[in-house]
């Protein structure tokens, strides 16, 4: 009697300590409230659903990607088929998954629901993918080819693309689009610095289905260089006057709003409705002047209240 007691302390110590420790492990792990995945795969009719590649990465870094696995019934795709995929996430140690509804962020798909095993270390995600049909392929290079035209890979299942062209980081142009594969863009490369653009391809089928953007490599424009742009790709069109100020004709239709312009061998620079403005203009973080008779923005002097203004008509701090 007295050894059953004993051992019947003891287990109970034990069982009261295990308890105990568990919530106290709990309590030591770290939240995961966020995961961000990426799923790209290039699905075409007539594929086979079994031996589809598919790549998943997550932005997290205490989340690692485990098995990723096709659903769909059958054994090919057909045009219309939604891709359904379940995708099996593993919390680093230390860490387990507090996910809600909210914290489940797709790209390149749709976040459908999510299933939690092992003490909340492994996350199983169910996620929808683009319609077959509705894929477009990766951009595999993006760079430069003579004078000042942009040329990328072309992609299967586009039938377009958009484009935003930077300078020292900065966008300088809104999103362009075409059909092609390839953009001269000397006409907006009239000042120096290091131009890069991000493209990407959309659907041919589904215009709402765009792919990844992807930077191009950089390419310099000196001073020089700028000058010849600028003369090369001057507006074409007329200048207009009304009772509210001078405006510019374009030969093709339109006018300039909203940017700078580069109409005989200068720049001016036109505001929200259109009109030539004058004096300081401030645009993307620099300040440049423009005259207040001619409009012609000044550049390399002095202006008339004593502000001095480099080569690109920046002013000089």
């Amino acid at each position: 009697m007295t050894g059953k007691k004993i051992l019947s302390t003891v287990l109970a110590a034990a069982l009261a300590a295990g308890l105990f420790t568990m919530p106290a492990m709990a309590a030591s792990r770290k939240k995961i409230m966020e995961v961000k995945i990426t799923v790209t795969a290039q699905i075409m009719p007539g594929d086979s659903i079994s031996q589809q590649e598919v790549e998943v990465t997550a932005e997290n870094s205490r989340v690692d990607v485990g098995d990723c696995e096709f659903i769909n019934d059958g054994f090919q795709w057909y045009e219309g088929d939604v891709p359904r995929m379940k995708v099996k996430l593993y919390a680093e140690e230390g860490y387990y998954f507090a996910t809600d509804e909210n914290g489940i962020l797709v790209s390149g798909g749709t976040y459908i629901k999510q299933e939690r095993a092992d003490l909340s270390r492994t996350l199983t995600v169910t996620v929808d993918l683009p319609k077959v049909g509705e894929y477009t392929q990766s951009i595999q290079r993006a760079g430069w080819g003579n004078g000042n035209l942009a040329a990328w890979s072309e992609t299967g299942g586009t039938g377009s693309y958009e484009l935003v062209l930077y300078r020292d980081g900065k966008s300088v142009s809104d999103v362009l689009t075409t059909s092609k594969n390839s953009m001269d863009f000397t006409r907006q490369m009239g000042k120096p610095g290091s131009y890069t653009y991000r493209i990407r391809p959309v659907n041919d089928r589904n215009e709402a289905q765009k792919g990844a953007w992807v930077e191009s490599s950089a390419k310099y424009i000196d001073t020089s260089a700028a000058e010849k742009n600028r003369a090369a790709n001057g507006a074409l069109g007329e200048w207009r006057q009304d009772e509210t100020g001078w405006w510019y004709a374009y030969s093709t239709g339109g006018y300039p709003v909203n940017k700078w312009e580069y109409i005989g061998e200068s720049w001016y620079f036109f505001n929200e409705k259109g009109y030539m403005a004058t004096g300081w203009i401030h645009w993307n973080g620099k300040q440049y002047y423009c005259d207040p008779t001619s409009g012609q923005m000044l550049a390399d002097t002095t202006t008339p209240d004593g502000s001095a203004v480099g080569a690109d008509g920046s002013k000089i701090s």
